[in-house]
């Protein structure tokens, strides 16, 4: 499979390119657009307040999104990686590196961010992000029902996506740390596999790619083309061809779940419930029929 693999990592890459080649061109067009209609004619856009971020921002945020997308362009090096690190087993110490290395890694970005909200831009983060704007009461609502229907819309696409994707590379393979995760029964290092995808995981990413990279794309372009571009970026990095179009739709929604509740906090526990629904059928799928996969994009 390891053929198999190298292709899809291609394909993942061409369409990184294809989706940042449309955000340039978006944000030409918007550009352009602005120059025509002029600053009189611009309404303030409802939804979350954008108005605070910079130029700064977007430069900050282009060297973070290049970090992540690293991985993408890398694809012949990581499945060089890949194919010497299948000669040996994966073990479950490998993956806990791997999601502690993964931890560091959003601890660092999220940590750029804030200093850049609150140190350098001297803006609250609890007001950028509408972390006070619901009470708690109404984001938990709002969290169970669009845990509900995020989970529902992506499996249903998924379904589809992996028969496409099987039909034209061949049979996908779980990635080795959810395989890990799948079979480990000791409970620390299950501790730190679950808290992983479930906690840190909805936290940093929606910090990320919701509060920061859809807010500012949405300054200079409109919220659906930042939800589009913002979604496909968010599906490309997770390096799973079968679950590209699952995350790319799931990515949209929490950016719309955004958009409409002005709080982080709702995408943030959607994307929580969604992980902790795939960590459920990873560790307990076996009793349900679903021993070599889950029903549902293995997001984490």
């Amino acid at each position: 499979m390891g053929d198999v693999s190298l292709i899809t990592g291609f394909v993942l890459r061409d369409f990184t390119i294809i989706v940042l080649a449309a955000m340039l061109l978006g944000l030409f067009a918007h550009a352009v657009m602005r120059g025509i209609r002029g600053k009189s004619s611009r309404r303030p856009a409802a939804g979350v307040d954008v108005s605070h971020f910079t130029s700064l921002d977007f430069f900050v945020c282009f060297i973070v999104l290049s970090i992540f997308l690293a991985r993408v362009f890398a694809v012949e090096v990581i499945h060089e990686a890949m194919e010497k690190a299948g000669e040996q087993e994966m073990t479950a110490d490998t993956a806990v590196f791997g999601f502690v290395a993964q931890i560091i890694e959003y601890l660092l970005f999220g940590g750029i961010i804030i200093v850049m909200l609150k140190w350098v831009g001297q803006r609250d983060p609890a007001q950028v992000f509408g972390l006070r704007h619901l009470p708690l009461r109404k984001i938990l609502i709002w969290v169970v029902i669009g845990g509900i229907l995020g989970v529902v819309g992506a499996t249903l696409i998924n379904f589809r996506s992996t028969e496409f994707v099987e039909r034209a590379f061949g049979e996908s393979e779980l990635q080795p740390a959810v395989e890990s995760l799948a079979s480990e029964r000791s409970p620390v290092i299950l501790a730190v596999l679950i808290i992983s995808p479930i906690i840190v995981a909805p936290l940093f990413e929606e910090l990320v790619f919701r509060g920061y990279f859809y807010g500012i794309l949405k300054k200079y372009t409109d919220p659906m083309f930042s939800a589009l571009i913002s979604g496909a970026i968010f599906g490309a990095i997770h390096l799973n061809a079968a679950a590209l179009l699952p995350l790319w739709f799931f990515g949209i929604f929490l950016a719309l779940s955004y958009e409409f509740t002005r709080s982080l906090w709702v995408p943030i526990g959607i994307h929580a419930l969604f992980n902790a629904n795939t960590v459920f059928w990873l560790l307990f799928g076996d009793n349900f029929g679903f021993i070599e996969e889950p029903p549902i994009p293995v997001e984490p």
